[in-house]
């Protein structure tokens, strides 16, 4: 991804030269009159330098440079001016310019100075990334990740961590959609908690109170004084998941929240200061509830400032196996008999399977087969039944039982299954051991093993 630019000066010839100059560089580059013009740019956009003039029309540069910073504590400024004013240059490194130049100068200097600036604030953003991971090494493991379409994801995070401005999240149910709000928050240099809200799970007579909270008296049952989640996450971040499910008599006092960043619990004659970051995250498609008119146009864009879709597991079948194998470490420690390793033929399954569910239903289907594999290898066998349909082709005959039955030989059934699938995919394939090894994802000696093992012969699948 490019570097992003941000040139502020009013004389256009100056602007001009260095707009161009940075291009052939290789930088996507904005360039802006007024101080004001590149304060909202930033309040919108991802920007990884700023150049700015220290005399504008609207504010001196030292104004700008305070604005940036509200904005972004750690974005590196190089300031400009053609006047030399040893004040001027003391005051814009105390508010962490990163470099100051003084007109007429070399462009190459210029160019030198923009390069070496970047290259030190991807250095410094990567080392606080991986402190923050160190810090947090408790966070949930889907995290484990080798996809490019991952890695991508990461990269954005990254940039968008540090700045305060709201996220939208998209992503099919069950892709890890709060993984990622998580990450942004512990990312992010904010101290307060991270708190989250599911819009869907809460009735839409409790949502006000729950986010907004209510003072003493404000109506029946309000005996004691509520804070609400916009009052808990004070200095942290809030995640409002299935924002599309937001009731429509909510979202306007939503959208003042953020614009003003203050609430009025119910029942309150006095509005409260918050420093919350909002996180949003849906599987809906918002602009069509837009389009609905199930959601206000006005809050879409309050929370569409920065978005992150996060792709279905089919779109990143590299994470596949990684996450496999992380959810068998951990939720094999739970049985006595631990589960090692993903059986080859497991392996090829799990890649052929779609993973409508994503990533909430791999874990889940490793729970499940932890629980009736006997062996230190995870094999297909201990998979349910609609996976196998799916990825193999072939019908199990015999379901696993909801609940385990006292007294149950494991070793048994693993046994009963196995032949069952044996004589389906011979049956299927009138005998031809090797198609049928295929089927089932075995080498062929172990077929003919097993057949051996239960009296099986490629004979009478012929007929």
């Amino acid at each position: 991804m490019k570097p992003h630019v941000v040139i502020v000066d009013d004389e256009v010839g100056i602007r001009e030269v260095i707009r161009m100059t940075l291009v052939r560089e290789g930088y996507q580059v904005w360039v802006f009159s007024t101080g004001t013009e590149a304060v909202e740019f930033l309040k919108q956009n991802i920007v990884d330098l700023f150049i700015i003039d220290i005399r504008l029309p609207d504010m001196d540069g030292i104004a700008l440079l305070r604005a940036i910073r509200e904005n972004d504590p750690y974005l590196p400024v190089i300031v400009i001016t053609a006047y030399a004013s040893l004040d001027t240059a003391l005051e814009a490194l105390r508010m962490h310019a990163r470099d100051y130049l003084i007109k007429p100068f070399d462009l190459n200097e210029l160019v030198l100075r923009v390069r070496r600036c970047l290259e030190e604030y991807q250095l410094w953003r990567e080392n606080w990334f991986l402190r923050q991971q160190v810090r947090q090494l408790q966070m949930p493991s889907e995290l484990v990740f080798e996809s490019p379409a991952m890695k991508s994801v990461l990269d954005l995070v990254q940039r968008i961590a540090m700045t305060p401005h709201t996220v939208l999240i998209t992503g099919e149910s069950g892709v890890g959609k709060e993984v990622v709000a998580r990450l942004i928050h512990e990312t992010s240099h904010r101290t307060g908690p991270f708190v989250s809200i599911n819009c869907a799970a809460v009735p839409a007579t409790l949502l006000e109170t729950e986010l907004f909270g209510h003072v003493k008296g404000a109506f029946t049952g309000a005996v004691t004084h509520k804070k609400g989640l916009f009052e808990v996450a004070n200095g942290g971040t809030l995640l409002l998941d299935e924002i599309g499910e937001l009731p429509m008599e909510v979202q306007p006092k939503l959208l003042r929240a953020i614009e003003h960043r203050t609430i009025r619990p119910i029942g309150a004659t006095h509005e409260v200061e918050v420093d919350v970051r909002l996180i949003a995250a849906t599987n809906q498609d918002l602009q069509a509830r837009v389009q609905s008119g199930q959601f206000r146009e006005d809050l879409f864009y309050r929370l569409h400032v920065f978005h992150v879709r996060v792709p279905p597991l089919r779109e990143r079948r590299e994470d596949i196996l990684p996450l496999a194998e992380m959810f068998l470490r951990k939720h094999s420690r739970l049985v006595q008999h631990p589960i090692r390793r993903l059986a080859p033929e497991t392996q090829r399954v799990f890649l052929e399977y779609p993973w409508p569910g994503n990533v909430r239903e791999l874990e889940n289907t490793i729970v499940r087969a932890v629980l009736m594999e006997a062996h230190d290898e995870l094999h297909p066998h201990a998979l349910p039944s609609e996976i196998l349909q799916k990825a193999v082709g072939i019908a199990v005959p015999v379901s696993p039982p909801d609940t385990l039955p006292e007294g149950l030989d494991l070793d048994a059934y693993v046994e009963q299954v196995r032949r069952r699938f044996i004589e389906q995919a011979l049956r299927k394939t009138r005998g031809s051991r090797k198609r049928a090894a295929e089927i089932l994802r075995i080498p062929v000696r172990s077929l003919k093993y097993y057949m051996r093992k239960y009296g099986l012969s490629a004979r009478q699948f012929r007929t």
